[in-house]
């Protein structure tokens, strides 16, 4: 019983280790590319914004809409969204 519970350990380990990386390596880049896209009823140019401003943000590069309208309304959205670090 104990070699039993002791292996079922070890495969509980071995498992946990094996899916930590896959877990962790979720990139902010996916993200921002998911949550612009499946916004509802948004234009091609303000999914294009939302992913720029969010793109940005995370660079650290300077709050920048270079288009009027539905672009810079994304952008200002993935703006807020991005993480300078």
């Amino acid at each position: 019983m104990k070699i039993t519970m002791k292996l079922c350990a070890i495969v509980i380990a071995v498992t946990s280790l094996g899916l930590a990386p896959s877990l962790i390596a979720i990139s902010p880049a996916d993200a921002n590319s998911h949550y612009c896209r499946d916004q509802k009823g948004k234009s091609q140019d303000w999914v294009y914004g939302c992913q720029r401003g969010w793109a940005d943000h995370n660079e650290c590069s300077s709050y920048n809409p270079e288009e009027p309208g539905a672009y810079a309304s994304g952008y200002k959205v993935g703006w807020k969204h991005g993480s300078c670090k």
